[in-house]
């Protein structure tokens, strides 16, 4: 896990890309994508507006990467207190290298996260 402080914590070789918004059927959650022009990184923001009705969040399916690259999957952490009460999260929080087609068609299972916080993710491709 990487902590940011400011912008010059991010070493993104880029200043832009497409963003794509997130399908997701909680309404409870946000969540959007900016993949580089070329496919090989990205940011993932999912925000958690409000308490969602069911827990935890399916997964989120991640549009937009190159779907035969592998991309090693970071967590951001803008502030501790940002994941939810939940003993148990998922593994890949730690850290975890998947192909962008298990990304864009099964998708990442959620953390538990708390109302009004977010989650940021670096994808970065291999």
């Amino acid at each position: 896990m990487r902590h940011l402080h400011g912008p010059d914590d991010m070493e993104c070789g880029w200043l832009g890309g497409r963003t794509v918004r997130i399908d997701v059927e909680d309404e409870a959650v946000s969540a959007f994508v900016v993949v580089a022009p070329e496919q090989g990184e990205a940011i993932v923001s999912v925000s958690q507006i409000a308490t969602s009705r069911g827990l935890p969040v399916g997964p989120i399916r991640i549009p937009g990467l190159d779907l035969d690259r592998k991309y090693r999957l970071e967590r951001l952490a803008i502030d501790e207190r940002r994941l939810g009460l939940a003993k148990q999260q998922p593994i890949w929080l730690e850290g975890v290298e998947v192909s962008g087609r298990q990304l864009a068609v099964a998708g990442l299972p959620m953390p538990i996260l708390n109302p009004e916080t977010a989650l940021l993710l670096h994808l970065q491709g291999r």
